[in-house]
């Protein structure tokens, strides 16, 4: 509706990119999705395996500062996909 992108903006596509291994147009359409990707596979699959009782590892809590420096990644990677340089437009479908 306002012609932003939104910090997810792209991340299916960048998934589909990933999947087919081109790294460089994954990072075109969603850099931030491209860096998060293998932290967020590593995560739920140790949260998997530990609540299968498959893995005994402690469970991971971020804390209240760690919450606020993703956000403010979050709400930096917004600015930055916004400014009119060309390796952040998304390509065309």
């Amino acid at each position: 509706m306002t012609g932003l992108y939104c910090p997810g903006c792209g991340s299916t596509r960048a998934l589909h990119y990933m999947l087919n291994l081109d790294i460089s147009t994954a990072l075109r359409c969603n850099a931030l999705a491209v860096i998060a990707a293998p932290f967020l596979l590593a995560h739920f699959s140790i949260e998997g395996l530990r609540r299968l009782n498959l893995w005994r590892t402690p469970q991971i809590n971020l804390s209240v500062k760690a919450g606020w420096a993703l956000t403010a990644v979050v709400l930096v990677w917004t600015v930055i996909r916004n400014l009119p340089f060309a390796f952040f437009t998304i390509p065309p479908q």
